[in-house]
């Protein structure tokens, strides 16, 4: 997870100082080139945007990632059905053809990563609605060509364009430490993604091809292109079709949903390849390869630890529940249990302990009311525990400026989680919301980074 920590950390603390800057106009550059002087108007791939958007819509998964990479999703008042992130799960969903609807929720720009139809793109123009296409990076290059246009789109083409280069910088500085981390050696295991048996793959020109190497593999389909490898009809009806370089490259490493490797372990097709022979078939949920923000680092986490486990040593399930997007559809995890990172001692050290009681003034609304402790987890904090260590957590959280609302009740609940999450953030630790040993510990520390906001 220590990836993740630092694709992270320097998220919020940036996104805080630069929006201070927002707000300007200018001349419409575009920002093909570079930022631009001022934020407004920008043009941003041929569209100008005069001033920034007030009210958005994102209709693209992979938008909405990069969006939350950035930390602009309180831009969003729509969403399409794909965008299954958490933090999103309370934006309306609509549609391309919800011209309507988005009129009269004010929006005033839309984000798309395919090129609608005249049509649609007229009624959204009739409605005052203009529509931006951005479509995925083919690549780390062209990774910065998606940060900068979405950043510039929202927040203009010298705020948002600062700001989409450092939150891609953090992803980027992530993915090499985890490709640094592979153990050293001459020959590199081989491995691939395959989104479906009728030969749609993680190709050489496609981001989640890179992350198979990044993840410290040979691409079993690096040297094919569009997403699309060549097909072998196998079976007297032609009614199976096989990947002729799955069978060729017989790879060491084959990740997939759930389905797809249903039907592989089940087809005689497939019996004689390493990766079945050797139950290295793995599930990764395809959302994770085709979305571009920290999925990137997600899903690179995911495939190095399937393959090193004893270099890694994570919980898989514990990486999906990070990401943000309930699911359920994963392999048994390398790492023998995700306990042995969060168990510990529910009571911070003595010394952390006296120093909080004799710093906090902060006054507790109802220790009478505060029911019996209710803790699922021994050691651990999180949403739904209720009691006397969940009165200490607020104390400190708003001792610390993290609380900056609500009360201290004992409960912990949503704004809680936040709260801690703020405070991992900008402590460098990984924002899950949960208290674990290590957020403990540093909450405690006489060395926590308080909220500057």
């Amino acid at each position: 997870m220590k990836h993740l920590k630092q694709a992270l950390a320097a998220m919020v603390a940036s996104a805080v100082c630069l929006a201070l800057l927002a707000g300007c106009s200018g001349g419409g550059e575009d920002i093909s080139s570079g930022a631009a002087r001022e934020d407004y108007p920008v043009t941003v791939s041929d569209v100008t945007i005069n001033e920034e958007p007030q009210e958005v819509v994102v209709l693209s998964q992979n938008l909405a990632d990069v969006i939350l990479a950035m930390n602009y999703e309180f831009s969003l008042v729509g969403r399409s059905a794909e965008c299954t992130q958490s933090d999103l799960s309370v934006v309306p969903v609509m549609t391309i053809t919800d011209a309507d609807t988005m009129r009269e929720a004010g929006v005033d720009l839309v984000l798309v990563d395919e090129e609608p139809s005249a049509e649609q793109t007229e009624a959204l123009t009739q409605q005052g609605i203009q529509t931006l296409v951005i479509p995925e990076a083919t690549s780390r290059e062209d990774l910065h060509r998606l940060y900068t246009q979405v950043g510039s789109a929202l927040k203009g083409g010298r705020t948002g364009y600062t700001q989409a280069e450092q939150s891609l910088n953090n992803i980027l500085l992530a993915l090499d430490d985890i490709t640094r981390d592979i153990p050293q050696s001459e020959t590199r295991p081989i491995g691939c993604y395959i989104y479906n048996l009728e030969g749609s793959v993680a190709t050489g020109d496609t981001m989640a091809g890179r992350l198979i190497e990044y993840a410290g593999m040979v691409n079993n389909f690096s040297s094919d292109t569009g997403g699309q490898s060549a097909m072998l009809p196998i079976g007297g009806d032609g009614s199976e079709l096989a990947v002729s370089g799955l069978v060729v490259g017989n790879p060491d490493y084959i990740f997939c949903d759930e389905a797809v490797r249903e039907e592989l372990i089940a087809s005689s097709l497939y019996q004689d390849l390493s990766a079945v022979q050797n139950n290295r078939v793995y599930v990764v949920p395809s959302y994770l390869m085709q979305r571009q923000g920290l999925s990137l680092v997600t899903a690179t986490s995911i495939l190095a630890n399937y393959v090193y486990p004893d270099t890694f040593n994570e919980d898989v399930s514990r990486l999906l529940e990070i990401d943000g997007t309930a699911s359920s559809a994963v392999s048994e995890s390398p790492a023998s249990s995700a306990s042995s990172e969060t168990a510990s001692s529910s009571a911070p050290s003595s010394t952390a302990s006296s120093s909080t009681s004799s710093t906090s003034s902060t006054t507790v609304d109802t220790p009478s009311s505060v029911p019996e402790t209710q803790i699922a987890e021994e050691g651990v904090l999180q949403e739904g525990d209720q009691g006397e260590e969940v009165v200490r957590l607020q104390q400190r959280l708003q001792e610390l400026g993290f609380m900056n609302y609500g009360t201290v009740n004992g409960v912990f609940s949503a704004s809680t989680t936040q709260f801690v999450k703020d405070f991992q953030l900008y402590n460098n630790l990984l924002a899950t919301g949960i208290v674990n040993e290590a957020t403990r510990e540093a909450l405690y520390s006489a060395d926590a980074v308080p909220a500057d906001y």
